[in-house]
Formats: C-alpha cells, structure tokens, sequence
C-alpha cells in the first residue's frame, strides 16, 4: 500500500476532514498521538462521531522530560469491521 506523505500525516484543525474520512474508510493502521501538557482555547475534535469501530493496540509510549508523551497504537487486525 502506497504510504501517505508526511505533509497530510501531522493533524492540524485545517485536516479534520481529511483524517476523518481516512478513519471512516478504515484505511489506517496506525496512530501516533502526541499530548502536550497546555490548554488554549476551546480546542477542536479530531475524532469525531460516528467512526466506524477499530480496534487499536497500544505498541510504544514513551514521556519526554517537558511532559509530553507519545502513544503509538496499531491496528489489531486486518479484518475491517462496520
């Protein structure tokens, strides 16, 4: 399967849609989420409702000295599910 480039990989709040549909036609297999230790604001949903389900395996994680922890999961299995 053809890799997605880098540039379209990183969310920002411009790529909700694009992320979501990419969840919606189960074509991802994994995901790493970076959480930082600040609010601003009132934030935005990256996750939205009505995904389909996935389940997802926590495969690293790791916290870096500032506070900020990296979680890598993978998908469980190739099977796609509705």
């Amino acid at each position: 399967m053809k890799r997605i480039p880098a540039i379209w990989r990183e969310a920002s709040p411009e790529k909700t849609d694009y992320i979501n549909g990419l969840l919606r036609m189960q074509v991802v297999d994994e995901i790493i989420l970076y959480t930082v230790p600040f609010i601003a604001g009132t934030g935005k949903y990256f996750f939205r409702s009505a995904l389909p389900l996935v389940k997802w395996t926590l495969v690293s994680q790791k916290k870096f000295p500032n506070g900020v922890t990296c979680h890598i999961y993978n998908r469980m299995t190739s099977e796609r599910t509705a």
